[in-house]
């Protein structure tokens, strides 16, 4: 059964493997017992093709941990806003690409506390940090604060307008010109909830950096900071 929660978007594409569409706006659908049936899927958005019932189509699953599966199905109902696909059992997961996708960010967040052999050390205000980049699996993090190897942090910071708290454990010290530089850290125990937050963050970078890569290539001004 497609578990929604670790999907990131969907596309469909069809026998040419031509991308149709694509939207982060579906769901299962249900039986008239109301009962969720796996071989139904139910997408919507705006302005959606067309497509003639029986046309068959190939659905693309792009998965938190950056997997990608595929199945194939037909489409029952085709409108302006929703696309109804009946979809075969069987899937193929596809060639995979790298397993967590990383943006380059600058995001300001605070270790609010600090873990090593037995030391537990609380910060009241916190120690402000730069979190330079990110994927699903850790983080980048810039600060002057000495930390050892294997410490574990927790960290409190806000992507996009959604903030999450997890733990993290310092994997790599990273030194530049002899000076400390910054910490390479995994995250430790976070929930789904955290790793759609972090996935979403992800997706909307990657959307982001990819407009200004097309402005750039346009000769348009980015105004990015």
């Amino acid at each position: 059964m497609l578990d929604k929660a670790k999907v990131l978007k969907l596309d469909v594409l069809d026998i040419n493997n031509k991308v149709i569409y694509s939207t982060d706006r579906f769901q299962p659908g249900k039986t008239l017992f109301g009962k969720v049936d796996d071989a139904l899927l139910i997408l919507f958005g705006e302005d959606m093709p067309e497509l003639s019932k029986g046309a068959p189509v190939k659905i693309i699953s792009h998965i938190m941990s950056g997997d990608r599966i595929m199945r194939t199905g037909k489409i029952t109902i085709s409108t302006y806003k929703q696309m109804n696909i009946s979809v075969d059992k069987k899937c193929e997961k596809l060639q995979e690409r790298r397993r967590y996708f990383k943006v380059a960010v600058k995001v300001p967040a605070k270790i609010l506390l600090s873990t090593y052999d037995d030391e537990i050390i609380n910060y009241n205000d916190g120690i402000d940090v730069v979190v330079r980049d990110i994927n699903i699996g850790g983080i980048f993090i810039e600060t002057e604060h000495e930390f050892k190897e294997g410490a574990e942090l927790l960290l409190e910071m806000t992507l996009g307008d959604e903030e999450i708290c997890s733990p993290c454990r310092i994997l790599r010290v990273q030194h530049r010109g002899g000076e400390l530089e910054g910490y390479g850290c995994s995250f430790l125990k976070i929930s789904t909830e955290q790793e759609q937050i972090i996935a979403r963050y992800i997706f909307m970078m990657q959307l982001e950096q990819r407009k200004r890569r097309i402005r750039r290539m346009n000769g348009e001004q980015d105004y990015e900071d």
